[in-house]
Protein backbone atom coordinates (compact mmCIF):
# COMPACT_ATOMS: atom_id res chain seq x y z
CA UNK A 1 0.00 0.00 0.00
CA UNK A 2 2.82 2.42 0.86
CA UNK A 3 4.46 1.70 -2.51
CA UNK A 4 1.21 2.55 -4.34
CA UNK A 5 0.89 5.74 -2.36
CA UNK A 6 4.45 6.79 -3.20
CA UNK A 7 3.97 5.91 -6.86
CA UNK A 8 0.99 8.24 -7.01
CA UNK A 9 3.06 11.25 -5.88
CA UNK A 10 6.36 10.35 -7.54
CA UNK A 11 5.83 12.64 -10.57
CA UNK A 12 5.12 15.55 -8.20
CA UNK A 13 8.25 14.72 -6.17
CA UNK A 14 10.44 14.49 -9.27
CA UNK A 15 9.14 17.85 -10.50
CA UNK A 16 9.80 19.42 -7.09
CA UNK A 17 13.34 18.04 -7.02
CA UNK A 18 13.90 19.45 -10.49
CA UNK A 19 12.69 22.92 -9.59
CA UNK A 20 14.12 23.13 -6.07
CA UNK A 21 17.45 21.40 -6.61
CA UNK A 22 17.98 21.81 -10.35
CA UNK A 23 18.05 18.07 -10.96
CA UNK A 24 17.19 16.53 -14.30
CA UNK A 25 14.20 14.16 -14.24
CA UNK A 26 16.60 11.20 -14.45
CA UNK A 27 18.77 12.50 -11.58
CA UNK A 28 15.67 13.28 -9.51
CA UNK A 29 14.36 9.75 -10.10
CA UNK A 30 17.70 8.32 -8.95
CA UNK A 31 17.64 10.56 -5.87
CA UNK A 32 14.14 9.35 -5.00
CA UNK A 33 15.18 5.74 -5.62
CA UNK A 34 18.04 6.07 -3.15
CA UNK A 35 16.24 8.25 -0.59
CA UNK A 36 13.04 6.22 -0.17
CA UNK A 37 14.67 3.04 1.20
CA UNK A 38 16.84 5.19 3.47
CA UNK A 39 13.75 7.00 4.78
CA UNK A 40 11.88 3.77 5.34
CA UNK A 41 14.85 2.26 7.20
CA UNK A 42 15.08 5.40 9.32
CA UNK A 43 11.36 5.33 10.13
CA UNK A 44 11.46 1.66 11.13
CA UNK A 45 14.72 1.98 13.10
CA UNK A 46 13.00 3.14 16.26
CA UNK A 47 14.62 6.59 16.00
CA UNK A 48 11.32 8.25 15.09
CA UNK A 49 8.87 9.11 17.81
CA UNK A 50 5.51 7.67 16.70
CA UNK A 51 3.76 10.73 18.09
CA UNK A 52 6.00 12.95 15.91
CA UNK A 53 5.00 10.98 12.82
CA UNK A 54 1.34 11.24 13.69
CA UNK A 55 1.72 14.98 14.37
CA UNK A 56 3.51 15.49 11.04
CA UNK A 57 0.75 13.61 9.22
CA UNK A 58 -2.11 15.30 11.02
CA UNK A 59 -0.42 18.68 10.49
CA UNK A 60 -0.36 18.08 6.75
CA UNK A 61 3.37 17.54 6.48
CA UNK A 62 4.46 21.16 6.92
CA UNK A 63 8.21 21.49 6.57
CA UNK A 64 8.65 22.31 10.27
CA UNK A 65 6.97 19.04 11.15
CA UNK A 66 9.12 17.16 8.67
CA UNK A 67 12.29 18.73 10.03
CA UNK A 68 11.54 17.59 13.56
CA UNK A 69 10.35 14.21 12.36
CA UNK A 70 13.55 13.53 10.42
CA UNK A 71 15.94 14.87 13.07
CA UNK A 72 18.94 12.58 13.03
CA UNK A 73 18.40 11.36 9.45
CA UNK A 74 21.83 11.10 7.77
CA UNK A 75 21.72 12.84 4.39
CA UNK A 76 25.41 12.14 3.77
CA UNK A 77 24.88 9.34 1.24
CA UNK A 78 22.42 11.55 -0.67
CA UNK A 79 24.62 14.65 -0.63
CA UNK A 80 26.96 13.11 -3.22
CA UNK A 81 24.02 13.06 -5.64
CA UNK A 82 23.57 16.84 -5.32
CA UNK A 83 27.16 18.04 -5.57
CA UNK A 84 28.13 17.20 -2.00
CA UNK A 85 25.76 19.80 -0.55
CA UNK A 86 24.13 18.42 2.62
CA UNK A 87 21.60 21.26 2.81
CA UNK A 88 20.50 20.51 -0.76
CA UNK A 89 20.21 16.83 0.12
CA UNK A 90 18.08 17.73 3.16
CA UNK A 91 15.85 19.93 0.97
CA UNK A 92 15.46 16.95 -1.36
CA UNK A 93 14.45 14.68 1.52
CA UNK A 94 11.92 17.28 2.67
CA UNK A 95 10.58 17.50 -0.91
CA UNK A 96 9.99 13.74 -0.81
CA UNK A 97 8.57 13.52 2.71
CA UNK A 98 6.06 16.38 2.37
CA UNK A 99 3.96 14.93 -0.47
CA UNK A 100 4.15 11.43 1.01
CA UNK A 101 2.91 12.66 4.39
CA UNK A 102 0.11 14.61 2.70
CA UNK A 103 -0.96 11.49 0.81
CA UNK A 104 -1.00 9.52 4.07
CA UNK A 105 -3.06 12.24 5.74
CA UNK A 106 -5.65 12.12 2.97
CA UNK A 107 -5.81 8.34 2.71
CA UNK A 108 -8.94 6.71 4.14
CA UNK A 109 -6.72 4.21 5.97
CA UNK A 110 -4.13 6.70 7.23
CA UNK A 111 -3.69 5.04 10.63
CA UNK A 112 -2.84 1.72 8.96
CA UNK A 113 -0.28 3.44 6.75
CA UNK A 114 1.37 5.05 9.78
CA UNK A 115 1.67 1.61 11.35
CA UNK A 116 3.23 0.27 8.17
CA UNK A 117 5.69 3.16 7.99
CA UNK A 118 6.86 2.46 11.52
CA UNK A 119 7.24 -1.23 10.84
CA UNK A 120 4.13 -2.38 12.67
CA UNK A 121 1.60 -4.83 11.34
CA UNK A 122 -0.36 -1.92 9.93
CA UNK A 123 -3.61 -3.64 10.63
CA UNK A 124 -4.77 -1.01 13.06
CA UNK A 125 -6.99 -3.62 14.67
CA UNK A 126 -4.96 -5.95 16.81
CA UNK A 127 -2.02 -5.90 19.13
CA UNK A 128 1.50 -4.90 18.37
CA UNK A 129 2.91 -1.59 17.30
CA UNK A 130 0.66 -1.32 14.25
CA UNK A 131 -2.48 -1.89 16.30
CA UNK A 132 -1.43 0.57 18.98
CA UNK A 133 -0.48 3.20 16.44
CA UNK A 134 -3.65 2.56 14.49
CA UNK A 135 -5.75 3.26 17.54
CA UNK A 136 -3.76 6.35 18.46
CA UNK A 137 -3.71 7.69 14.89
CA UNK A 138 -7.42 7.05 14.48
CA UNK A 139 -8.16 9.30 17.42
CA UNK A 140 -5.80 12.03 16.31
CA UNK A 141 -6.91 11.94 12.69
CA UNK A 142 -10.60 12.15 13.42
CA UNK A 143 -11.42 8.45 13.34
CA UNK A 144 -10.59 7.85 9.64
CA UNK A 145 -10.83 4.21 8.75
Amino acid sequence: MIDQLISSVKPQIIAALGSQLGLSPQAADQFVGKALPMLQNFLTSGKVDPAALIAAVSGGGASGGIGSLLKGFDVGPLAAMVGGDASKAQAGVDAIAGPVLNQIKNAPNSQELIGQLLGGDGAGKGGGVGGLLGSLASGLLGGKK
